[in-house]
C-alpha cells in the first residue's frame, strides 16, 4: 500500500499526475463517442487496429 503524503498548512505542493486509459471498442462511432466525453481533458490518443473482434485505444489525460 502506498503512502500518500500531504502539504502541510501553508505550503503547496506541485505534484504532476498522468492518467492513461486503454479503450476497446469495435467500431469507430463507438471510440468517437468516448472522444467527444473526454475531449476538454486528452492530451493525447494513439489508436491500434488489432487482429480480432476488438480494436484498442490509449488515451492520456491531461495533467491539471
Amino acid at each position: 500500500m502506498s503512502h500518500l503524503s500531504y502539504p502541510k498548512k501553508g505550503e503547496e505542493k506541485m505534484e504532476h499526475m498522468s492518467v492513461k486509459i486503454r479503450i476497446s471498442y469495435q467500431s469507430q462511432e463507438e471510440l468517437d463517442r468516448i472522444l467527444k466525453l473526454l475531449k476538454p481533458a486528452i492530451k493525447s490518443c494513439k489508436t491500434y487496429d488489432r487482429a480480432g473482434e476488438y480494436k484498442k485505444a490509449y488515451i492520456v489525460i491531461n495533467e491539471k
